[in-house]
C-alpha cells in the first residue's frame, strides 16, 4: 500500500533509518578528523577584577588578581598573577597578529606598591574587556586555558591559601571544591558516589540524567566542602557539555572492568574532556569499577594501569557493593586537586569528615 507521497512505509523508514545512520557516520568521522568540530565551550559574557590579594611561597612576595567571569553557565573565579596575564597576551599575539588588546607594561621593581597594584589592575581588567569583546582571541584555547578554574592559581598555592583562610572563630574555613564523575552508561558512577556520600549500595540501576552530592574531605588538615557532580553517561556521539568544563577542580574518569566498551570509550570521553578545557593541565584520576565480578572480568588491573601511566594519573579499582576503595578514589582526587600530579601517589593526610 503507497504513502500519499508513493512511497510505502517500510520504505520510507529504511530510507530514514539510512539517512539517520549516514549522518552519524558523518558527524563521528568529521569530528575525529577535525573537519567539522562541535563548539563545547561557552563563550565568556564578561571578566572583571574584583580584589587583589597578597602571596608569599618560599620568602617571595608577589600580587595574584581575583578575576570574576560570567557565561550563560553562570559565574566563577580564577586567581591568576600578571606572567599569566603575559603568557596569555603572547600567545594571543603569536596565533592573532591583529589583535589589539592593550596589556600594562611590566615593572621591575615597586610593583607591590598599593598605587600601582591598583592601577595594574584597572589595566588588567580593561585587558580583559578587550580580550572579551574580541571573537577570536575569547574562543582560542589560550583564553580559555587561562579562565580554566582547575588551573587556579589558589590551587596550585593552596596551603600558603589555607595557612590564611580562617574563621572569625580561629578555626580554619572550609574550602569548596567541584567535582565531576565521567564515565560510559552502566559503569557505576552514581552507585560509587551513592556509597561514598550516604554509605550505602544502590541498586537497582537506573540510568542516571544528573544529580549533585556533597561531602566533605579534609586534606593535610583543611576541610574540604566538596560538590560532586554524577553525571549522565557519555559516548561517542555525545556533545561534552560546558558546565563539565567550567568551575571544575578535578574529575573520575570511569570504566567497568566487566565492560571492554566502557574502557574503550574512556579514553574518548577524555579527549572530549581536554578539548573543552583547553588544556591537559587537570587534575584527574582513572577507576576501574566493578571488581568485585571477578567472572564476568573483560579488562584486566594491567590495563588499567598501563593507560593511567599513560596519562600520568592515579589509577584504582574499585567496588561500590563491597565499599572497595571507594573513598581512596575521592581522597585521591583531592589530593591531586591540591598537589598537582603525583604520579599515582596517594596521600595518608586526606581524611573523610
Amino acid at each position: 500500500r503507497q504513502s500519499p507521497r508513493g512511497i510505502s512505509s517500510h520504505s520510507s523508514l529504511l530510507l530514514r533509518t539510512l539517512w539517520w545512520t549516514a549522518l552519524l557516520t558523518y558527524l563521528s568521522a568529521a569530528q575525529s578528523t577535525g573537519v567539522f568540530r562541535m563548539e563545547r565551550t561557552t563563550r565568556v559574557q564578561s571578566a572583571m577584577i574584583l580584589g587583589t590579594e597578597n602571596r608569599d611561597q618560599g620568602g617571595k612576595k608577589f600580587i595574584v588578581y581575583k578575576v570574576e567571569l560570567r557565561s550563560d553557565i553562570g559565574p566563577w573565579i580564577v586567581y591568576r598573577r600578571y606572567r599569566q596575564f603575559f603568557e596569555l597576551d603572547t600567545k594571543l599575539r603569536e596565533r592573532f597578529p591583529g589583535f589589539q588588546g592593550q596589556l600594562p607594561k611590566k615593572k621591575v621593581s615597586g610593583n607591590l606598591a598599593p598605587e600601582f597594584v591598583e592601577e595594574r589592575k584597572r589595566g588588567l581588567e580593561r585587558y580583559l574587556e578587550e580580550v572579551v569583546s574580541d571573537a577570536n582571541a575569547v574562543s582560542s584555547p589560550d583564553f580559555r586555558a587561562f579562565i580554566d578554574a582547575n588551573r587556579n592559581c589558589s590551587a596550585k598555592l593552596s596551603e600558603a591559601v589555607a595557612g590564611n583562610s580562617v574563621s572569625g572563630g580561629g578555626s580554619r574555613q572550609r574550602l569548596q571544591r567541584k567535582i565531576a564523575v565521567l564515565g560510559f552508561m552502566g559503569v557505576g558512577k552514581s552507585a560509587v558516589t551513592i556509597q561514598f556520600t550516604e554509605g550505602h549500595f544502590a541498586e537497582p540501576y537506573s540510568p542516571t540524567i544528573e544529580n549533585t552530592f556533597q561531602k566533605v574531605i579534609r586534606h593535610k588538615g583543611t576541610e574540604y566542602q566538596t560538590d560532586i557532580l554524577d553525571t549522565a553517561g557519555q559516548d561517542e556521539y555525545q556533545i561534552f557539555h560546558t558546565r563539565y568544563a567550567m568551575g571544575i577542580h578535578g574529575y573520575i574518569l570511569m570504566y567497568s572492568v566487566i565492560s571492554r566498551r566502557s574502557f574503550d570509550m574512556v579514553s574518548t570521553i577524555r579527549d572530549k574532556l581536554l578539548n573543552a578545557v583547553g588544556t591537559e593541565d587537570i587534575p584527574h584520576v582513572l577507576v576501574g569499577n566493578k571488581s568485585d565480578l571477578v567472572h564476568e572480568r573483560e579488562v584486566t588491573k594491567e590495563e588499567g594501569q598501563r593507560l593511567a601511566d599513560d596519562w600520568g594519573v592515579p589509577f584504582l579499582e574499585s567496588s561500590a557493593k563491597f565499599n572497595t576503595n571507594v573513598e581512596e578514589v575521592f581522597k585521591r582526587l583531592i589530593a591531586q586537586t591540591e598537589a598537582g600530579q603525583d604520579n599515582g601517589k596517594g596521600d595518608k593526610n586526606c581524611t573523610v569528615c
